[in-house]
């Protein structure tokens, strides 16, 4: 601790909380400074966490701690601690989905952790999503690759047979295999009734997993009661919403929708055996006129993202199909890697496209036509 700032004779007496000590330890007359030294060191992790954490646990004003406690995060955004008061503060506000999320990121950090100091915030998330689960209504269960959230409902009960651990682990092997893309921790599967999906809001508890783009959100009415040696019903849906997960962690959480919804169409159109593909229709069935360019057919995936199906939408997801099987036909799934890589470091779709493909990009929309035109003979 350096600076100007620092010889002020104002602030020695909180250097102790700069240095990581808890404000606790600060004489009760001393800790108004805290508010003033907060400008003056706007990149201190101690200040910001044992601020928040003060203000939260001893004063239990928590709008003015979770402010500073996702400060503290932008400094260091895999604290353990700063997540484990800021879901507390959640908590006492009643706020379930941001709360959940507190629990989703600390759980995304350590839950494949091998280091001792972590495996006391493990069985602490599991337990406080366990909590959650039960005051909406379900239960959770830890697969090898997957937490699977479902309702109490005993006329529910088949889905956990249904999402088997050896039906699961041919997806996850699938779908990382082709994307090269381990992740960190376990993707979470929520099956919601038909009512609880319908009324999925941002703010709900639901909520929080249907916009963490690392889980899956399914409505119950996908599965139905199969034997164990036979393929699982809704295995497309999930391979495709899985491949959204791989993919956004794949690029970062940059990859445009036309290669996003390209690549989960193009995993979810394979067969069991991950080799052959299943016939894919002609494009001229899809009245396809004119073809988009990857600009365009992103501008057109914005234009309809309100629209639950129709033509327009059926177009736009074939289409971001055919430009997924291209790149995968023409230039493997290690040249899709490099493109969301690429993405993932905050190049332009032109750019890592043509870094890949060796093609600018109205050569790469001629190469496109052309191979299209090969498939429809």
């Amino acid at each position: 601790m350096t600076g100007a700032h620092l010889s002020d004779p104002t602030f020695r007496p909180i250097l102790i909380v700069l240095d990581g000590k808890p404000v606790t330890e600060l004489p009760e007359e001393d800790r108004r400074f805290l508010f003033l030294a907060e400008p003056l060191f706007p990149g201190n992790y101690n200040l910001f966490f044992r601020h928040g954490e003060y203000l939260g646990k001893e004063k239990k004003d928590f709008n003015e701690a979770i402010p500073r406690l996702k400060k503290a995060l932008e400094i260091q955004p895999k604290s353990r601690e700063v997540f484990d008061v800021l879901a507390f503060c959640h908590e006492q506000l009643k706020q379930t989905a941001d709360e959940l999320r507190c629990w989703e990121s600390l759980r995304e950090i350590v839950e494949l952790s091998t280091d001792s100091a972590d495996l006391g915030y493990q069985e602490k998330v599991f337990k406080s999503l366990g909590k959650l689960a039960n005051e909406n209504g379900k239960d959770i269960v830890r697969r090898n690759r997957f937490i699977v959230y479902v309702p109490h409902k005993s006329e529910y009960d088949f889905v956990l047979d249904e999402l088997s651990d050896s039906r699961l682990e041919e997806i996850y092997a699938q779908v990382t295999g082709d994307l090269d893309c381990i992740p960190d921790s376990r993707t979470s599967i929520l099956v919601l009734t038909p009512d609880e999906f319908a009324d999925v809001k941002p703010t709900s508890w639901a909520g929080a997993f249907a916009e963490g783009k690392k889980s899956m959100t399914l409505p119950v009415t996908l599965f139905s009661k199969t034997k164990p040696d036979k393929p699982l019903p809704c295995r497309r849906v999930i391979v495709h919403e899985y491949t959204h997960n791989i993919v956004h962690i794949s690029a970062g959480g940059k990859c445009p929708k036309w290669l996003n919804e390209g690549m989960a169409e193009y995993e979810e159109s394979k067969n069991d055996s991950f080799i052959e593909y299943i016939p894919i229709s002609s494009r001229k069935s899809m009245n396809f006129d004119p073809l988009l360019t990857p600009e365009e057919l992103e501008k057109k995936f914005q234009d309809i993202k309100s629209q639950e199906g129709g033509p327009e939408v059926q177009k736009a997801y074939f289409q971001a199909k055919l430009f997924a099987r291209f790149l995968v036909e023409k230039f493997t799934l290690a040249g899709v890697r490099q493109i969301l890589n690429g993405i993932k470091g905050n190049m332009t779709t032109e750019a890592v496209l043509k870094e890949v493909t060796q093609l600018s990009l109205p050569a790469f929309q001629a190469q496109f036509k052309k191979w299209l035109r090969e498939l429809d003979k």
